[in-house]
């Protein structure tokens, strides 16, 4: 074979611009195929990159070796080009690129002095080889070390852990024909069969628990589980254990990324209000959960290891464990999480967040919106927690307390979600009974329903993981105000439903795109927005609208597209995967995790927290290209506190109280021996009765409505 020579070899480098010195152009030639040898762009798109010859060459092969080797996959592809020639005319282009290598051959020999690469990315641009050859029969292969193909998941996409016998049970197959049969098997038991329809498979017929996998033209799905509220069962110990790993200093790294309660938190994150809500929804299981939080103040002997925008992190620490009372030494984690919140809050109201926020460091009016679930919560926590917090938490809350009108309509980031403050305001009405927070709930819910388009996704999908804050605050309120709320919700519920209608159940963010734009301005890293807390928290709003609305077809839709939410989350979408990368360690039944891995030992250091989610299907993907590009892969406390959001309004959805006569029945996602009830003024203790420990029962002479949570997240019969 005749030796190609690498005419870029001799060519001179001019780019549009350089993130640092050390990621040059001339690093492009060297032959070191490393992240340390390329050229990286400034974070800022379209790029350019030109190469240039002192004379005419002869031109028929462009290759470029592009992104970063993370885990041992090459990612963050770039994803436009086009190649011009000295005299400015299109040689070749390439569009919705997904690959680490790119090889062009132009159509005709090419004789020019100048290679322009332009691309039209707005993030940043990275490159570690480029390699131009003169015309040949056959080129050299460029081969980036550690690259690995893609394994391509069986077209019949479940939820990996399983389904419960009493709700919706769908898979996807993206490639089969309608009519195509299909049978669950339960070993090599027949126990359900149907047909494909629209490239979904329903089996929500098939009550008999037990392991399951589904066969449908010489294909097999993954094997999954059919047992009572399984999924549930998989999410609620890694939804606790993500905010004891992830706290600041004192969690499973001595860092404080952001200066927050949990690292990478921000006054919008909503890690606390999250879980609050997660108790007062199933306050049994957290009470049973395992002991692990301990409060330990730190050791003069603490080293902090520096991060990002950890400005006074350490003095809050300190102050915390110095200024506030500790709660009971035998108070359950989540209490104690709350606590941490709450504590931090206090001693460190000012906070910035280090992802670029031009509102920079100030106490905002979600920081302080955040405690109003904490004052309503103060029955149910007081057992475990002192007085002296809720004094003094309450005392900040009524002197910093913003009674203004929200009218700003947040971006993709997710930092200002239209309609922030209603719940808030409705709980701090409910805690204090004061006329002034409802009278501002009722006015800024009349601000979105008359301003404000459901039809719009960006208020809608668009405010990321921050959407379930608008859809839970305006169905909380509803009550007080009918006239204003309902048609809104009534419109929000059509549309949702008609985003909806495709093989995943999956809600899309419009028309033409699955997911989030892939690029706008301040998307990460060039990846694109990545969406895991959006497809999390969704369960939220569409169970939270299903209660409310009026029409039962529309509300059971809502509650089938809510399970597939979290289908989706577990492995019915096109890679097959699980949202987290950690997923097969940390969640129950999980055989594949995310693929795309985030670098260890940057920003949270997530790598170390149990149950983060990472990141999840984009319009890449969808409906089914598995070879797609992948979206940015760092988790984010915000994205697991909507995880907590959408478990609590599930946990609601799962519980039914019934009576008959003096004995007392709980169906509730406890998992535990036993379950506490409310039946008029009376605690009443119940013991499991399933071996899933989902059935409680017990006898009772006590009268009145029965009752399972607290408050609004309460289930009463």
């Amino acid at each position: 074979m005749i030796r190609q020579n690498n005419l870029a070899t001799t060519a001179t480098f001019k780019a549009s611009s350089v993130l640092n010195p050390s990621y040059a152009p001339t690093n492009l030639t060297d032959g070191k195929l490393t992240n340390e040898s390329r050229w990286v762009s400034g974070s800022t798109g379209p790029h350019t990159l030109t190469l240039s010859w002192p004379t005419l060459q002869t031109i028929s092969c462009l290759q470029l070796g592009t992104g970063w080797l993370n885990d041992g996959a090459w990612g963050s592809a770039f994803q436009s080009l086009s190649v011009r020639d000295g005299a400015g005319r299109t040689l070749a282009s390439v569009t919705d690129n997904a690959k680490a290598v790119v090889e062009l051959l132009f159509e005709k020999t090419v004789m020019t002095d100048s290679l322009q690469l332009v691309f039209a990315d707005v993030g940043t641009v990275r490159l570690v080889e480029v390699r131009v050859f003169a015309p040949a029969a056959s080129y050299p292969s460029l081969v980036l070390p550690g690259e690995t193909p893609r394994s391509r998941p069986v077209p019949l996409f479940v939820n990996q852990t399983g389904y419960d016998p009493d709700a919706s049970k769908r898979f996807t197959a993206p490639t089969l024909p309608d009519g195509t049969p299909f049978a669950v098997k339960q070993g090599e038991k027949v126990v359900f069969t149907g047909s494909i329809r629209r490239g979904i498979g329903d089996f929500t017929a098939l009550k008999t628990c037990g392991e399951a996998r589904i066969e449908a033209a010489g294909l097999v799905s993954d094997p999954f589980a059919i047992a009572p509220l399984v999924t549930l069962r998989a999410s609620l110990d890694p939804a606790l254990r993500f905010f004891v790993d992830c706290r600041s200093l004192v969690g499973t790294h001595p860092s404080a990324y952001g200066g927050s309660a949990w690292r990478d938190g921000t006054y919008y994150s909503y890690e606390m209000p999250s879980l609050v809500m997660l108790y007062l929804a199933n306050p049994s299981f957290f009470e049973q959960a395992k002991r692990e939080v301990e409060w330990k103040p730190l050791p003069a002997s603490f080293k902090q290891v520096k991060a990002n925008g950890d400005l006074g992190a350490l003095d809050a620490a300190q102050a915390y464990f110095r200024e506030i009372e500790p709660p009971k030494p035998n108070a359950p984690d989540i209490i104690k999480l709350i606590h941490w919140g709450v504590g931090w809050l206090l001693v460190k109201p000012e906070s910035a967040d280090p992802s670029g926020d031009p509102k920079g460091r100030r106490i905002h009016p979600q920081t302080v919106e955040q405690l109003a679930f904490f004052l309503y919560a103060w029955p149910q926590l007081s057992r475990w927690l002192p007085v002296s917090v809720y004094e003094r938490a309450k005392a900040f809350v009524l002197k910093h307390w913003s009674f203004g009108i929200q009218t700003e309509v947040g971006d993709y980031k997710g930092r200002e979600c239209p309609g922030h403050s209603i719940l808030p305001n409705v709980l701090l009405y409910e805690a204090t009974k004061e006329k002034r927070f409802l009278d501002t709930a009722i006015a800024q819910a009349t601000w979105v329903c008359e301003k404000l388009d459901p039809a719009d996704p960006r208020v809608t999908k668009g405010q990321r993981m921050s959407e379930h804050m608008l859809l839970t605050g305006l169905t909380t309120l509803l009550p007080h105000a009918e006239a204003q709320i309902r048609p809104w919700l009534t419109k929000w519920a059509d549309m949702m439903i008609a985003r909806s209608e495709n093989a995943y159940d999956f809600r899309k963010y419009d028309e033409a795109n699955w997911t989030l734009p892939r690029f706008t301005a301040g998307s990460h890293g060039g990846a694109g927005w990545n969406e895991p807390g959006n497809v999390a928290g969704f369960p939220a709003c569409a169970l939270s609208v299903a209660r409310c609305i009026r029409d039962t077809k529309q509300a059971e839709r809502l509650r089938v597209i809510a399970t597939a939410h979290f289908d989706a989350l577990f492995g019915r979408n096109p890679l097959g995967a699980h949202a987290a990368f950690r997923g097969p360690k940390d969640f129950y039944g999980v055989e594949r995790g995310w693929p795309k891995k985030f670098s260890d030992d940057t920003c949270a250091r997530l790598e170390l927290v149990r149950g983060t989610l990472s990141s999840t299907a984009a319009s890449e993907h969808y409906p089914n290209n598995p070879d797609g590009a992948f979206r940015h892969p760092e988790g984010w406390t915000a994205f697991n506190s909507a995880f907590n959001v959408g478990l609590a309004y599930t946990c609601r959805e799962a519980t039914r109280l019934t009576r008959k006569g003096k004995v007392v029945m709980l169906q509730a996602p406890v998992f535990a021996p036993t379950a506490t009830v409310t039946v008029g003024t009376a605690t009443v203790l119940l013991n499991a009765v399933n071996p899933e420990q989902t059935l409680f029962q017990t006898t009772t002479n006590a009268t009145g409505t029965l009752r399972y949570g607290h408050g609004v997240l309460a289930t009463e019969e």
